[in-house]
């Protein structure tokens, strides 16, 4: 097992967590990503209702939501494109624990492009993100080819989301020359929303302790 960044081997078991797990089929339909990632989304945002006399929790509660279902997307599209073997399934997991949002896809890649992932999770690793990323768009708006691996996705993710990356890289012993990727995305932009979500459950606990008590 190789990690590369900021993986978190062990996800807390007070955390919340939501995971689906599907197959490649040769007539998969790419609308399914989409509709998993607002899926992911919309979870969340269920599972911390805001009022809308309070606009600064349905603003946070808003870009949390948008950012599930957009940082969802890119790690699924990136998944089922390189996915290489419909013997394994697809994992795709959601957990929120504290301040910490993590969101993380799983898939399988022939070794060539395994190592060559590896080779370009060391760039994004040692490199500024935000100047990888202004040299990716200038190549990629000057290149012919659509299926260039470029991690521009991983880079907007870094840079417009303040996100951390982290990789596991697993031998599938069942499959030679193979390997099960994950990587995972580490998000802190909920905690303002989170926070307060939190003082609110907890005043409403003590609300109802104090009415428990008067009776």
């Amino acid at each position: 097992m190789t990690v590369y960044g900021d993986y978190l081997l062990a996800i807390p078991d007070r955390a919340t967590c939501l995971e689906f797990s599907f197959f490649i089929t040769p007539d998969f339909n790419w609308q399914a990503n989409n509709l998993l990632a607002q899926f992911m989304a919309d979870y969340f945002a269920n599972s911390f209702p805001t009022s809308a006399a309070d606009p600064l929790a349905c603003h946070f509660q808003s870009e949390v939501t948008d950012s599930i279902n957009y940082i969802t997307n890119e790690l699924l599209e990136n998944a089922v494109k390189f996915h290489c073997n419909r013997a394994f399934n697809i994992k795709c997991g959601l957990a929120f624990d504290q301040d910490e949002l993590i969101i993380y896809v799983a898939n399988v890649v022939n070794q060539v492009l395994g190592l060559q992932f590896q080779e370009r999770i060391d760039q994004l690793l040692k490199g500024d993100p935000g100047e990888l990323l202004i040299q990716q768009i200038e190549a990629n708006a000057l290149s012919n080819n659509n299926n260039l691996q470029s991690g521009l996705g991983l880079l907007t993710i870094m840079n417009d989301y303040q996100a951390r990356l982290g990789w596991k890289f697993e031998q599938v012993l069942t499959i030679p020359h193979s390997f099960m990727v994950t990587t995972m995305v580490r998000y802190s932009g909920m905690y303002p929303f989170l926070k307060k979500q939190l003082e609110l459950a907890e005043v409403s606990e003590s609300e109802n302790a104090l009415k428990m008590g008067a009776r």
